[in-house]
């Protein structure tokens, strides 16, 4: 059998690369590779692996960039390609949910390389960080990824704008937004970066209970995503579209998350899958209260395995309200819900709050939460406050 034509494959994988065809190309990279190795040609397949591993994730096949990835980053003889193939890697085990893993490689990748190489790695590895819930140690990295040019300096406000979310400084998050609007305006290929920031503003809108534009922004996210080919956050748009929907009352169809869970399971994207199962069982409560248990079940305990406190804490925020057992079983659900979210200010209100619905606080206890919940500007749940009073 005839050996296939390395040159010939790598022009065949750029090509489809040039037209989104990332399977063909991964496979065509793939194939270039393995033969520059079996040629004793280590810098080609170094390459090759790498080019591999990028179609891949633009594929949404984590594994499989993984495996890529790993053989690339074997193959470097250099600091700057070693980081490469790492902090690529970083981010498809962040979609296997191997938070963790990702954060450790992110940290040593930082300490071998400076200007842009070194300001990617901060914003995957920051990305983590916000996933763990370690707010402390992403403020530094927010800090010099902010203070870059261009694109760079856009994730920076952007990672800054999800930390002001997580503390509950909601318009400083608004403000951070509108940067990177400005920084990404004449960028041709930032369709889903300005798609991202879209629907982090959405989250705040949901947030701010004002559910009209939160539901615009996220269907504006999903066009976004779906104009630049991006699967997983595409679907992460839809799964917040439907809980702004559930939100204002409506009870929304689920038709387009069940594609969304079968495109996350198809590629192996076990965070994606456990954030569909949670909009799922959001949307599900009022319609088929035991089925939306178990998928905001199944949600809390994948969050539990990738060691994610906002995706764990929420799950079980959510968990608590339909389960139909004991007062025991929703008071242990509420505590682990409300440990899990003490990493972030406003979420550890929202749980505050759960709770004093189940467990009648005092009055100053009360007065207390809501001027937090004030300050916080959550509306929706300033409403629920109103309704709280101190035990006979």
């Amino acid at each position: 059998m005839a050996v296939a034509d390395p040159d010939q494959l790598v022009r065949d994988a750029s090509a489809a690369a040039q037209e989104q065809r990332w399977w063909d190309a991964a496979q065509a990279y793939g194939q270039a590779a393995e033969i520059a190795e079996q040629r004793g040609l280590p810098e080609p397949a170094r390459a090759c692996w790498d080019q591999a591993g990028e179609c891949w994730r633009r594929d949404d096949r984590p594994e499989a960039a993984v495996d890529a990835l790993t053989r690339a980053f074997d193959l470097a003889e250099s600091a700057p390609h070693r980081v490469t193939a790492q902090v690529k890697m970083a981010g498809a085990l962040g979609e296997l949910g191997r938070f963790e893993e990702a954060e450790r490689g992110c940290a040593l990748a930082a300490g071998l390389v400076q200007g842009p190489l070194r300001a990617v790695v901060l914003d995957t590895w920051c990305d983590h960080l916000l996933a763990l819930g370690d707010l402390q140690k992403a403020d530094g990295l927010v800090a010099e990824l902010g203070a870059q040019p261009g694109a760079l300096g856009a994730a920076g406000s952007f990672r800054r704008a999800q930390l002001h979310r997580l503390r509950g400084r909601l318009l400083d998050a608004e403000l951070q937004l509108s940067e990177v609007q400005v920084r990404l305006a004449e960028e041709p290929r930032a369709v889903s970066a300005r798609a991202a920031a879209t629907a982090e503003l959405g989250e705040i809108r949901l947030l701010q209970g004002r559910y009209t534009e939160a539901t615009s922004l996220l269907e504006q996210a999903f066009s976004g995503q779906g104009e630049a080919r991006r699967g997983a956050p595409l679907w992460r748009a839809e799964a917040a579209r439907v809980r702004a929907l559930v939100a204002s009352g409506a009870q929304p169809l689920v038709g387009r998350l069940s594609e969304g869970l079968r495109y996350a399971r198809e590629r192996g994207l076990v965070v994606l899958e456990a954030d569909i199962l949670f909009a799922r069982g959001v949307a599900g409560a009022k319609l088929h209260a035991a089925q939306a248990s178990a998928d905001l079940q199944a949600a809390a305990n994948a969050a539990d395995a990738f060691a994610t406190p906002l995706r764990a804490g929420r799950s079980r925020l959510a968990w608590a309200r339909l389960l139909e057992g004991s007062a025991t079983e929703r008071r242990a659900v509420l505590q682990a819900a409300r440990e899990l979210l003490s990493f972030s200010p406003l979420w550890e209100a929202r749980a505050e709050l759960a709770w004093f619905e189940q467990e009648p606080q005092s009055a100053d206890a009360i007065a207390a939460l809501r001027k937090k919940l004030g300050r916080f500007g959550l509306r929706p749940e300033l409403e629920r406050a109103a309704r709280l009073a101190p035990p006979l």
